[in-house]
């Protein structure tokens, strides 16, 4: 497995775990285990959010709150309607 994709595995289960997290947070836990930069966790937070499966929110100007998206089920709708 290639060190993105790995990363963003990582990423995505700490945010999980979490619920929510802030990205300084996000980052500190990393660091604390893993020699990774805020380039490469901004990297890996926008894949996420484009793929849909988190959203990141700006609190204030240097500051993001991350959250898993919520999947809505829509339920009685065919390709027809």
């Amino acid at each position: 497995m290639d060190l993105v994709k790995w990363l963003r595995m990582i990423v995505y289960e700490m945010i999980k775990e979490n619920g929510v997290i802030f990205d300084s947070d996000l980052l500190s836990e990393l660091q604390k285990k893993y020699s990774v930069s805020k380039q490469q966790i901004n990297d890996v937070l926008l894949h996420l959010e484009v793929m849909g499966l988190i959203k990141v929110s700006r609190v204030s100007k240097d500051k993001k709150r991350i959250e898993i998206r919520q999947v809505e089920k829509r339920e009685g709708l065919t390709s027809s309607e």
